[in-house]
């Protein structure tokens, strides 16, 4: 799942999941939905949750708030996901007028599924020079909550230096069951 205002073209593109780099996989990209209302959030998370539903095993992964949408998803009891990815992960919602929902949907406010947690589970790559979502505000809190295995990403919120490096580690550590 893609982040704000970031279109599929950019998502697959070498700056956030390089779509090349996943030919042996089926991919669905989704563009991140701003969320605006509960009601809103809720319809989305059901859709994502059949989305999942219909393909077992599936791993997910976002990107800023396309994570803080797995986030959620992820803290749902009836949820199962095999794998999830949040890069450079967008989670507190509160200091971004632009959403306009409830600390409900803070996900590390929730209690998570413990189906899906643990380094196993949970891979959060953040940036450590992103301005964007620091990663001591955001990657911290998803690490801790999720009990994830962690990637230092050298850069900021789309591109870092070591961006090849950490999609080769990404695919290595989903394809590691």
């Amino acid at each position: 799942m893609g982040g704000i205002f970031i279109p599929n073209w950019l998502s697959k593109s070498k700056f956030v999941w390089e779509e090349s780099h996943w030919s042996d996989y089926h991919c669905i990209w989704l563009k991140s939905k701003i969320p605006y209302s509960d009601m809103m959030v809720e319809r989305e998370l059901d859709r994502l949750q059949r989305l999942m539903e219909n393909n077992p095993g599936a791993t997910i992964a976002g990107h800023s708030l396309g994570a803080w949408w797995a986030s959620n998803l992820a803290c749902r009891h009836d949820c199962e996901i095999a794998k999830m990815v949040l890069w450079t992960p967008l989670v507190n919602h509160e200091p971004y007028p632009i959403f306009n929902v409830t600390a409900r949907y803070h996900p590390c406010k929730q209690t998570p599924n413990p189906n899906n947690m643990g380094p196993h589970k949970v891979l959060v790559c953040y940036g450590n020079e992103d301005l964007i979502v620091p990663h001591q505000d955001h990657a911290h809190y998803g690490v801790t909550h999720f009990k994830a295995m962690v990637y230092r990403l050298n850069g900021g919120h789309l591109f870092q230096y070591n961006h090849k490096a950490a999609l080769k580690y990404m695919k290595d550590w989903i394809e590691t069951r």
